[in-house]
């Protein structure tokens, strides 16, 4: 797969690839285009049968406010082509190998991902009806001890 990927950078992990391409101008979009379309022809040649909805695409802007991508126009260029009935566009996070990467490279997807699941575990180890049941002597008495310790 390597041999048909000219232009841009492929990267391999267990079952998943990477294509990566800085892009600058038009021609390095249809660079991108050009390996994408390879990558899939290539499969095909193979007998190797792609996920093709599952593929993401993620657009990080070095410096965005020197971009126009706030024009209608824009999404163009950050749009490609996999198959006849599939087409990428930007998305504004991926998951990557377990870890939430965001288009502007920011750390708040993840932080918010964790934070819900602790607001989860929370609720259900705070809910009424468990706390109650602690009280009847139903159950353990740790979360009541730890109760009565924060009043």
């Amino acid at each position: 797969m390597q041999l048909c990927v000219k232009g841009s950078i492929i990267r391999f992990f267990a079952e998943d690839a990477r294509i990566l391409r800085n892009i600058f101008n038009m021609g390095d979009t249809e660079i991108l285009q050009r390996d994408l379309e390879n990558v899939v022809k290539w499969a095909r040649c193979n007998n190797m049968n792609l996920q093709e909805d599952k593929f993401e695409l993620l657009v990080h802007k070095h410096w965005p406010q020197n971009t126009l991508h706030h024009y209608p126009f824009a999404i163009l260029g950050h749009t490609y082509q996999v198959s006849n009935s599939n087409m990428l566009f930007p998305t504004k996070t991926v998951k990557d190998l377990g870890v939430i990467v965001s288009a502007d490279l920011s750390w708040s997807p993840r932080v918010n991902k964790i934070a819900e699941r602790a607001r989860k575990v929370a609720a259900w180890v705070l809910t009424p009806q468990r706390i109650q049941g602690q009280r009847q002597g139903d159950h353990d008495d740790s979360l009541q001890v730890a109760r009565k310790k924060s009043s």
